[in-house]
């Protein structure tokens, strides 16, 4: 898979009216992941005494991944 990008979502709807859906849905990302297929970006890897600019990254949206 390449050049694909992925949003999170709320699952409540499929949690409550379409759970087969979601549990197909799960165990094929996890098929993905363990084969290889998935490469998540992540912007910033900060180390715990980082935390509080960590948080600030999230707060102002500037952190992706």
């Amino acid at each position: 898979m390449k050049h694909r990008s992925a949003l999170g979502s709320a699952l409540r709807y499929f949690r409550w009216h379409a759970p087969d859906k979601l549990r197909r849905s799960v165990e094929e990302l996890i098929e993905w992941y363990e084969a290889g297929k998935l490469a998540p970006y992540i912007s910033h890897r900060l180390p715990l005494s980082r935390s509080i600019e960590a948080i600030r990254l999230l707060t102002d949206r500037t952190a992706a991944g």
